[in-house]
């Protein structure tokens, strides 16, 4: 086992161009870089850094807090710790890195990766798993192979996983591709493009996005404008809808809807399945419905059944629903579903009421005789 000494400052550039082994760089107190190797390495200083051309075997590196690491080419598992910034090419093994003050910048990791407490984050390609926490800068990741798992992040960017995403505690996120399963915790605010499994979304405090999810969709947060997008399996909607955002949605299964008190929604729904907690234009035609003044608008394709609940539904008296779109321009008081009172509607005439809105399509004739009877 050999070992070199080089008095290089507080806060030295250290180059390592190839190593054949596992890498082990740790940062202390001081201004010495400590080499050690069972085959010492051919080693060059300068004023205020070192460049290793070549290791044939593991090497292990004591380094200033200060110090910036740039790794070309790793063989091995490369472990890093307490180092100012980290900048590497290509890792063959596994990396484990964290307490990197400024940056972490990488390009190629063939294992898995964990990431922990660093400030900027730039990566490339992971081929194996990777876990990044508590990252108190921008996140970038262009591609994972494996499985992900991020938590405690400024912001993230990831273009596409290969496995399932768990995501929680972070700002603003955005997501292109994850082959299996997204779970999502708190954000800031979501956008995703596709999920080739199942999302599930917790808590989103700004803004919920998607394209596509292959899978089943479970939605909690504000949703803005979406054009299209589609959920192939079946969709639990427990989200607050933003105010003059219009919300398109094709779901191929089932949709349970919820509407809270203060809604302010225009639902439209085709519906192939049955319908539960509102009505619908006769026995297959759509629903129609609005609560509060209707400045958000959704409307839905379901392949399967609706059902709709929540607070604003259960206190909806349903005798006769108002099928008209509902005008943003002029503001309801109530957060209950626009309806028609019959006796308002004809001149007192409940009957003939119901017989007109027959004829207009907006009763069926078997509910009109369920009114008539009562």
């Amino acid at each position: 086992m050999g070992t070199a000494t080089y008095a290089l400052g507080e806060s030295p550039t250290i180059r390592i161009n190839t190593c054949h082994g596992d890498m082990e760089i740790e940062g202390r107190q001081g201004g010495d870089v400590l080499v050690t190797s069972n085959s010492m390495p051919q080693s060059v200083q300068q004023s205020e850094g070192l460049t290793i051309e070549q290791c044939e075997d593991d090497l292990r590196l004591i380094v200033p807090l200060g110090a910036t690491v740039m790794i070309e080419r790793a063989d091995g598992d490369v472990r890093a710790l307490r180092l100012a910034g980290l900048e590497i090419g290509a890792v063959q093994g596994e990396l484990e890195a964290g307490s990197v003050r400024d940056h972490l910048d990488l390009r190629r990791v063939e294992g898995d990766a964990r990431i922990r407490d660093t400030g900027r984050l730039t990566l490339g390609r992971i081929g194996g798993d990777m876990n990044v926490e508590a990252i108190s800068a921008a996140c970038t990741i262009q591609e994972v192979a494996g499985d992900v798992r991020m938590r405690d992040l400024a912001s993230v960017s990831l273009e596409r996983t290969g496995g399932d995403l768990i995501l929680s505690s972070s700002g603003a996120s955005r997501v292109g591709n994850v082959d299996g399963d997204a779970r999502v915790g708190e954000v800031a605010d979501l956008s995703l493009d596709r999920v080739g499994g199942d999302l599930t979304v917790e808590r989103v405090r700004g803004s919920l996005s998607f394209r596509d999810v292959d899978g089943d969709a479970r939605l909690h947060g504000t949703m803005h404008g979406m054009e299209r997008a589609h959920v192939g399996g079946d969709l639990s909607l427990d989200a607050a809808l933003a105010s003059g955002e219009t919300s398109s949605l094709d779901v191929d299964g089932d949709v349970s809807l919820s509407v809270p008190n203060d809604a302010d929604l225009a639902l439209h729904a085709d519906v192939g399945g049955d319908v539960s907690g509102v009505e619908r234009h006769g026995d297959v035609g759509p629903v129609d419905v609005a609560w509060g003044a209707g400045r958000a608008r959704l409307t839905l394709r379901v392949g399967g059944d609706l059902n709709v609940y929540g607070s604003a539904v259960t206190a909806t008296d349903r005798s006769v629903l108002s099928f008209a779109a509902t005008d943003a321009s002029e503001p309801s008081h109530s957060a209950e579903a626009t309806r028609v009172d019959p006796a308002e509607s004809s001149g007192g005439d409940p009957d003939l009421a119901l017989l007109e809105a027959v004829a207009r399509g907006e009763l069926s004739p078997e509910e009109a005789d369920r009114l008539l009877a009562r």
